[in-house]
């Protein structure tokens, strides 16, 4: 049986935006990723992917750093 360790998450990161293509319109609308990160800036779980608005992304990022007590990484701005 392999044992694989997931990393440990040290902190949490706020990305973006990157440009994506809305599926009906194919207007391009702006999306930003959360997730908790290793020391390193890699992802230690899942990736949060917000096209809604960069506050709702603000947000995301916010309530997870306090869930967590881990820091808050910001490398995003709005579009």
């Amino acid at each position: 049986m392999s044992t694989t360790q997931k990393p440990k998450a040290t902190q949490i990161r706020f990305e973006g935006p990157d440009a994506d293509v809305d599926r009906v319109s194919g207007d391009e609308i702006p999306q930003w990723y959360v997730y908790a990160a290793d020391a390193d800036s890699e992802p230690a779980g899942k990736v949060y992917t917000v096209r809604k608005s960069f506050a709702f992304a603000a947000a995301l990022a916010g309530r997870m750093a306090d869930e967590r007590n881990l820091p808050l990484e910001i490398e995003a701005q709005p579009a």
